[in-house]
């Protein structure tokens, strides 16, 4: 590493005196910047010599300042920076100015140090957010050695990563032990712990459709009350939710009871009136989601809609006296709850609704079980 202080001196005065050599011939002069170039590679050999490498990179950035200004940069200015790197232990950011000397033209200097580097070092990275400390095993005499060592333990120390290169050997960072042996490339290392897999919470928008029953109370008609009646048929929703937390969401939907066909359970041979009908709801419910996989249970008030079309019938009564009994919109109010479950993976789940509601007078029943389609997986 040592460089000879007479070869460094001989090397400035050529810098001096033959740099702007193609300048000085065209015009008799040497422009300003080429001068300040000249003068600057001058002071970056003394520098060398006495193996100030702060000051051989102060002055290496300041000819990189200003080579877009009409300065070229020599093979000798990246190579000297390249000791000025490894000085400082960074071994990538000199083998990179190594590189650099070799694309500007041959330099055996800058081909053999890189060499040089490439067998006694390797890249590496280290993940460690836990700032643990990184120490080598093995205890090298080779004084870029130890520094890189050092300056890939201060920035795991100070920001938890490191991405470079490290001389080959054995290390323990925390207490997670590897080896550098320039093989089975790219080699990462890290103390972060293995993620846990969480089941994914499903936020979006759910389609679903099942079969549903609905039963509501005792019925009245012409003054004469009927046992409760029930009915049946499809049932088809709309939903979306929001998780706000991971057990914890908001949300709300719309569903559709079509075309439901119900009759009281009471017998006509009974003397009791019988009524049947079609009729079909339309609720919308807003919805406190809570639970994660493997099952969520949805929560809230529901309003429903209904337009009913009903007759009353009876073996035994005179038909004049019951007629037909038309109910063209019923106001329901109540609590709806929704369980469902949430695979895995996939996007098909099975859901259970029951619904408690009343219109004021009777209380209805609803229950409906079925499919659902979450169309966006969300997070």
């Amino acid at each position: 590493m040592f460089i000879n202080a007479l070869e460094l001196r001989a090397a400035a005065l050529a810098f001096v005196l033959g740099v702007s050599a193609p300048a000085w011939a065209q015009d008799g002069r040497v422009s300003p910047r080429e001068s300040q170039a000249a003068a600057l590679r001058a002071e970056i050999v003394e520098l060398a010599a006495r193996e100030a490498w702060r000051g051989v990179e102060a002055n290496y950035g300041t000819l990189v300042d200003i080579a877009p200004r009409g300065v070229r940069l020599l093979s000798s200015d990246h190579r000297l920076a390249a000791r000025a790197a490894l000085d400082r232990g960074d071994v990538d950011l000199a083998l990179r100015r190594l590189a650099l000397a070799q694309d500007v033209g041959v330099d055996t200097e800058a081909d053999a140090l890189r060499k040089d580097l490439e067998s006694r070092f390797a890249p590496v990275t280290l993940d460690a957010p836990d700032l643990p400390t990184l120490n080598s095993l093995e205890r090298s005499t080779a004084p870029d050695a130890e520094k890189a060592v050092v300056l890939a333990r201060t920035r795991v120390g100070e920001t938890g990563a490191f991405a470079g290169w490290l001389p080959l050997g054995h290390y323990r960072l925390g207490e997670t032990d590897f080896v550098v042996d320039g093989e089975n490339l790219p080699l990462i290392v890290t103390t972060r712990a293995a993620p846990v897999r969480r089941a994914r919470q499903r936020d979006g928008f759910v389609v679903d459709a099942g079969l549903g029953l609905v039963v509501f109370g005792t019925t009245t008609t012409r003054g004469v009350q009927a046992a409760p009646m029930t009915g049946y048929g499809p049932r088809v929703g709309v939903a979306w939710s929001r998780r706000m937390q991971d057990r914890l969401g908001l949300g709300g939907g719309v569903a559709l009871d079509a075309d439901w066909e119900g009759g009281s359970s009471a017998k006509p041979s009974s003397g009791q009136p019988a009524v049947a009908g079609r009729f079909g709801l339309a609720t919308v419910h807003a919805d406190v989601v809570l639970g994660a996989s493997p099952l969520q249970v949805a929560v809230g008030p529901a309003w429903t809609l209904g337009g009913a079309r009903a007759r009353a019938t009876c073996a035994t009564c005179d038909a004049d006296e019951l007629g037909p009994l038309v109910e063209s919109a019923v106001g329901l109010f109540g609590l709806q709850a929704v369980a469902a479950t949430t695979p895995r993976e996939g996007m098909w789940a099975g859901q259970l609704a029951i619904r408690a509601q009343s219109d004021g007078d009777r209380l209805w029943m609803g229950v409906a079980l079925g499919g659902r389609l979450q169309l966006n997986q969300g997070r």
